[in-house]
């Protein structure tokens, strides 16, 4: 998480100093929000995997290396870091 932040702190520094090279506030937010959307996942997405499409499982299968339960084509588990989570308990809140 530590390498993530820096990497966030490195694209909120090239933002800024884009911005004072004449670069609009609006591409400086795109900048911050794409490689925020790509590098993080959201706490919703987590509390609600009952409803996780597929796809987007393998996605952040493929960009965070986390493993899902899946179960009749719908997500019922995760597994961060060698501990599993079920949908009904560890992950709502």
């Amino acid at each position: 998480m530590k390498a993530a932040l820096n990497d966030l702190n490195s694209v909120v520094l090239r933002a800024i100093n884009g911005m004072e090279a004449g670069d609009t506030k609006q591409e400086a937010v795109q900048s911050i929000t794409s490689f925020v959307k790509m590098n993080y996942i959201r706490k919703a997405t987590l509390g609600d995997l009952d409803n996780l499409p597929a796809e987007d499982a393998m996605m952040l299968h493929k960009r965070h290396g986390i493993e899902f339960k899946v179960n009749d084509g719908k997500v019922s588990g995760v597994r961060f870091g060698g501990v599993n989570h079920h949908t009904d308990n560890a992950l709502v809140g």
